[in-house]
Formats: structure tokens, C-alpha cells, sequence
């Protein structure tokens, strides 16, 4: 979905990007367009997809503040523990 924040992208596109084959990412699509996370767009042969809501990108960003915190936070255990360790 990071890579649709950017712009709209055909399966290829996105296959090139992850290093996917085209039955996987097609089979990923289909399931954010059937909980209407993104739409196709045919043009010529290609189909192009998109979020269908821009306020996914402000979602996804929040969501990886959260995690880089939950990351900090862990990092900042391990070390306390390591300093536990060597004091024994």
C-alpha cells in the first residue's frame, strides 16, 4: 500500500517493486478492493490501481510512528537487560 501512496500502479509495477510474482500481488489487490481499499482503473490494457482514500497514507504513517516507537522502546529493554547481565 506504500508503494500506492505515491501514485497509482499497474500489477507489473507493483510485481517489479516487491519482487512478487503477478498471482500474488493480483490476489493482495483483490483483497484491498474488496474491503475497498483501493479501485482499478482500466487504461488500454493495463489496469491501474489507487487508494480510494488518501487519508490511508496519513494512516500508514501513524501506523509506522507507532511501531518505530514499539522498536525504541524494545531496543531500550534489551539494553537494560544487558547491563543487568554484566553486572553478575
Amino acid at each position: 500500500m506504500e508503494l500506492l501512496v505515491e501514485r497509482d500502479r499497474t500489477v507489473q509495477d507493483l510485481q517489479a517493486a516487491l519482487a512478487l510474482d503477478q498471482s500474488s500481488v493480483s490476489q493482495h489487490l483483490a483483497v484491498l478492493r474488496a474491503h475497498q481499499v483501493v479501485v482499478a482503473r482500466k487504461e488500454g490494457v493495463a489496469v491501474r490501481y489507487t487508494l480510494r482514500d488518501r487519508l490511508v497514507a496519513d494512516l500508514l504513517a501513524i501506523a509506522r510512528r507507532i511501531f518505530s516507537n514499539q522498536l525504541v522502546g524494545s531496543q531500550d529493554m534489551l539494553r537494560a537487560l544487558k547491563r543487568e547481565d554484566r553486572r553478575r
